[in-house]
């Protein structure tokens, strides 16, 4: 156990350094001094600072996950709880969180290698709302409005003020609550979209 201690102190340690000056400027000597560690005890955890990125992008994806599995809880029962679940989980994102993302993304762009996990996780959840039957095209649709906005909130380019991000995100959970009114009205066959702009 103390060696996944240690693990995890190093990547919260990462994680500070990387949020304060970015990852393009991030030091393994940095990291290793924030954890309060040796350089070779951080070197046998991760041995090259690409390979610290990549378990920092890993480490973003799980606790997302994590944070999907709390409001999934909160959800009543349905087959797009999932959906809303994502939704409010990423609207609740914080912007020590975000600036996280931010320097993930932009050390991602540099090595397009680093963003392997996110190709895996993408594909995953897109599978996963795949299987919900009728309401799968709606659910990957509303899945991809809610991580281009987050993409936009990480890169800056954002065009709305707080208010109406919050009626944005609203609306996205009007559209679930109305698809799984209209699939269980017509027995799991509802094809269109039912909200008029």
């Amino acid at each position: 156990m103390p060696r996944r201690n240690a693990r995890e102190r190093m990547l919260q340690a990462a994680q500070a350094v990387v949020t304060r000056i970015g990852a393009a400027h991030m030091t393994l000597d940095h990291v290793s001094a924030t954890a309060g560690v040796s350089k070779g005890g951080l070197l046998y955890h991760f041995p090259t600072k690409e390979a610290l990125i990549q378990a920092l992008i890993e480490n973003y994806i799980a606790n997302f996950h994590v944070a999907i599995s709390r409001e999934l809880a909160r959800q009543p029962k349905g087959t797009l709880r999932e959906i809303k679940a994502h939704i409010v989980a990423g609207a609740k994102r914080d912007a020590k969180t975000r600036r996280l993302g931010a320097a993930l993304l932009l050390a991602a762009a540099h090595d397009p290698k680093l963003l392997a996990p996110a190709r895996m996780e993408f594909k995953r959840v897109f599978r996963r709302y795949d299987g919900v039957g009728k309401n799968s095209e709606r659910a990957a649709e509303i899945a991809l409005v809610c991580d281009g906005l987050h993409i936009l909130e990480l890169l800056g380019l954002m065009p709305y003020d707080n208010r109406r991000r919050a009626k944005m995100i609203r609306h996205m959970l009007r559209l679930v609550d109305i698809y799984e009114g209209d699939s269980a009205k017509s027995g799991g066959t509802c094809d269109g979209p039912s909200l008029k702009a």
